[in-house]
């Protein structure tokens, strides 16, 4: 458990929140974290795909999840979304984290080779859907789902 840690550790260390963004912009800040999150988890996979994939997996999800979750509420928090979430604030941002630890779980059990930068566009976009139907909002410039979806389905090198 202590690789975890230490693993947990530098993901945290890398996070960034968004400073200076337009009021209610979490989308540049997020992608960044979900792309190094992802990276971060290409480069360390044996450890991964032995910690998410073992017996001790449910244990180590759950305390993925709520690494990721913290992640997501302080990244809305610092950008003005939070407040804005019409439904429970623990319940949508625990799913999202979810979301992006079964994102990194179906990778590593399926041994995709799709890029960390795909994967995070793909989380965006189905995060950014699900909080704009919340808030009955539409993407704007910037927002990741703004832009039309071209996969770029390059393997990792």
């Amino acid at each position: 458990m202590d690789c975890f840690t230490t693993s947990i550790e530098e993901i945290k260390d890398k996070v960034v929140y968004p400073k200076g963004t337009l009021q209610g912009h979490t989308s540049p800040a997020a992608y960044a974290n979900l792309v190094m999150f992802y990276t971060h988890v290409a480069e360390n996979r044996p450890l991964y795909q032995a910690l998410l994939t073992s017996s001790a997996s449910p244990v180590i999800r759950t305390r993925f999840r709520h690494v990721l979750t913290g992640i997501i509420i302080n990244t809305m928090e610092q950008a003005g979304t939070l407040s804005k979430l019409p439904a429970p604030k623990d319940m949508v941002c625990s799913l999202l984290g979810d979301l992006g630890v079964g994102a990194i779980i179906w990778w590593l059990e399926t041994k995709s080779n799709y890029a960390p930068a795909l994967l995070a566009e793909v989380v965006m976009r189905l995060g950014e859907t699900g909080l704009f139907g919340l808030t009955q909002q539409t993407p704007v410039e910037g927002d990741i789902s703004y832009w039309p979806f071209v996969p770029d389905k390059r393997p990792l090198e």
